[in-house]
Formats: C-alpha cells, sequence, structure tokens
C-alpha cells in the first residue's frame, strides 16, 4: 500500500492542528463513476452512487456493479442509508424515503431543513447530518428536521469553502467532509462536537472531490471525484479525539 503523501503536504493546512492526524493509504481507483454522492451500506454489503441522474447504482466493496435502482427524482444529489432503507433528495428540499427494492415508504420531515444539500448521512443516534456548499454549512438534524448542530466552514481555520459530501465514523463518531477544488479539494475530519481535527489533501488521486462514505469493519473509505468521474478507495486509521464514541455499525459485513 502507498502511504498519503500526507505529511508532506498537509503542512500548511494544520500547523495549528493536533499532531495524531487521520491516516490514509491509498488502495485502487475504480474509473467511470460520477459520484455525486456515495453511502455504504453494510445491510447489503455494497456502496449506493448517486450521480444526479433519476437512478442509484449499488457497487460490491471490490467495485463490482451489483445492480441499478430507479428512484422516484428526476435527480437524485444525494443517498444516506440505514436498517429501514435509502434516504434520497434532489437537493433542494425533496427528500425521499425508499426501501431497497425502490418503494416509497414516507417523506422526510423537512420545515426547517437545509434546501441546498450536496450530502447527507443518517446519524445513528437519529436525524440526520446534512452538507451545502453555498454556505459552507454542515448541520445535524433531529427527526422533525430542526437544526440541532452546525460546522460553518468558512469561519474555521483553515477554510472549508465549498463542502460536497459528508460520511460518519462509526468507531469514533468523527465526521468526514469533502470539499471540492473551489476550496482545498481536501478531506476534513471533525470530532462528534464539531472541533476540526485534521484536514488531508487529496490531488494526488483526484480533483474536485464530491462525495465520501466509509466501512469501517473493513477500514476502508471511498471518495467520489467529479473531474475524471472516479472512486479512490483507501485503507484510513481515523484521529482518536478524547471523549470519542463508537456506535453501532450495522450488521457484519467483512468482505473486501
Amino acid at each position: 500500500m502507498k502511504l498519503l503523501g500526507y505529511l508532506a503536504l498537509a503542512g500548511a493546512f494544520t500547523a495549528a492542528l493536533p499532531a495524531a492526524a487521520m491516516q490514509l493509504w491509498h488502495r485502487e481507483t475504480w474509473e467511470g463513476y460520477r459520484a455525486a454522492s456515495l453511502t455504504f451500506d453494510p445491510w447489503v454489503c455494497g456502496l449506493w452512487v448517486a450521480d444526479e441522474s433519476p437512478s442509484l447504482t449499488l457497487l460490491s466493496p471490490s467495485g463490482r456493479e451489483i445492480l441499478t435502482l430507479d428512484t422516484p427524482l428526476s435527480n437524485v444529489r444525494a443517498v444516506a442509508a440505514d436498517a429501514d432503507g435509502l434516504l434520497i433528495t434532489d437537493g433542494w428540499g425533496t427528500f425521499f424515503r425508499l426501501t431497497r427494492q425502490g418503494e416509497g415508504f414516507g417523506d422526510w420531515d423537512r420545515t426547517q431543513a437545509q434546501r441546498d444539500v450536496e450530502g447527507l448521512h443518517l446519524h445513528p443516534e437519529g436525524g440526520l447530518l446534512v452538507v451545502g456548499d453555498d454556505a459552507a454549512l454542515v448541520q445535524r438534524l433531529g427527526a422533525d428536521g430542526a437544526e440541532t448542530f452546525r460546522i460553518e466552514g468558512w469561519t474555521q481555520s483553515p477554510k472549508m469553502w465549498e463542502p460536497q459530501g459528508i460520511g460518519l465514523d462509526p468507531q469514533t463518531g468523527n465526521i468526514l467532509v469533502v470539499d471540492d477544488n473551489e476550496g482545498l479539494n481536501a478531506l476534513f475530519e471533525y470530532d462528534r462536537s464539531g472541533g476540526l481535527l485534521t484536514v488531508s489533501p487529496l490531488s494526488d488521486w483526484g480533483r474536485d472531490a464530491e462525495a465520501v462514505a466509509i466501512h469501517a469493519q473493513t477500514g476502508t473509505l471511498y471518495i467520489g471525484f467529479d473531474s475524471g468521474q472516479r472512486i479512490a478507495v483507501f485503507d484510513y486509521l481515523p484521529s482518536q479525539p478524547a471523549g470519542a464514541v463508537a456506535f453501532e455499525q450495522g450488521p457484519d459485513c467483512a468482505l473486501s
């Protein structure tokens, strides 16, 4: 495995950050996938890919295409998964709950939800995490759609100008957000309270980062890049902040 050139490249980003940074090792890259959003689904042991079309693609952990799922939306901007099924959005205020067979079973209460949604993640404690680039904003929303938590990317150092995709590491509760080329083209890692832990440059593996997903049971992290239409696959170790709390990871899915 090739050790990410993080230590050589990250000095400008992490001068004020803790020394115990996330570690990434590039494993492989899958070409030909325009991943606007990614989510790893341990209930089917696969990676869902949204590409701003009406359908979703399910890939195996090794990149084999399993199926294509049609959805009610004309444009799926982001996708998330939990034990009940999938949550999808067009990014402009429309959310739908689907079974893994594509059958609708409910809507998301979005009364106070952010309308600019580039990425989302169903939180294991309930509600969800959403990210939007226009406001450089990460939010945690309760089950009723009301905001309970936020990270404002433009107020931090270094600044996160164009957050696109979001995931959560269930081993630590750390929140992972990718910033695209209008920002740093980097992976931002936050603790569960929103404190910035690390910033990992990504330009060695692709341009215009759009999506991130985690398969914690195998220590695998997936990042989708818009430029070149590719998904880069990494082995990873998250930072271990004080007070980190592990969440349920879903069914055992230790295939790689």
